[in-house]
């Protein structure tokens, strides 16, 4: 891509878990009835609802029983990140702080220079409605373009179908 890569953030199964539910769980929206492929007899009806660690764990990673297979797990990915970020918005250092505790091991963070106080101050003024998420499509060499040119908000404005 020739983006250099600043940081970054990997979290397990078991660290999403634990991290859902030191948030109190999160709240989505189901789009299509989804019969879990890994949890015998669990069923997620469409409508929005609440989900508690172990079940937004299971509903992240369906993807056989979905219209649109891997594409629709990637857009309830999207949609959990917005979830977990609009549970933090405004929180303070404490309770970010708490969160990543309770991941444990399960949360490995490299944020190169920053520090996780940085990091928690360059991001305290964001909503969740300022953070967006984009599906690279196969061929992104107009995407990359966009983001190391910084003309990624025509890219969007020109993509909205990429965009969430």
């Amino acid at each position: 891509t020739g983006i250099p890569i600043d940081g970054s953030v990997e979290v397990d199964y078991a660290g999403v878990v634990a991290m859902v539910d030191a948030v109190g769980g999160v709240d989505m929206c189901v789009d299509d009835r989804v019969v879990s492929e890994h949890r015998a007899g669990v069923v997620y009806e469409a409508g929005c609802r609440h989900f508690t660690g172990v079940e937004a764990m299971d509903y992240l990673r369906q993807r056989q029983a979905l219209p649109d297979g891997y594409a629709g797990r990637q857009r309830h990915s999207r949609q959990f990140l917005e979830a977990v970020y609009t549970k933090l918005a405004g929180a303070d250092l404490a309770t970010v702080t708490a969160v990543a505790r309770a991941a444990g091991s399960s949360l490995r963070l490299d944020l190169g220079a920053f520090q996780l106080v940085q990091l928690f101050a360059a991001v305290r003024g964001l909503s969740p409605a300022d953070v967006i998420g984009i599906e690279p499509p196969a061929a992104a060499d107009d995407l990359w373009t966009a983001v190391t040119a910084g003309t990624l908000p025509d890219w969007v404005a020109a993509n909205p179908a990429r965009v969430s």
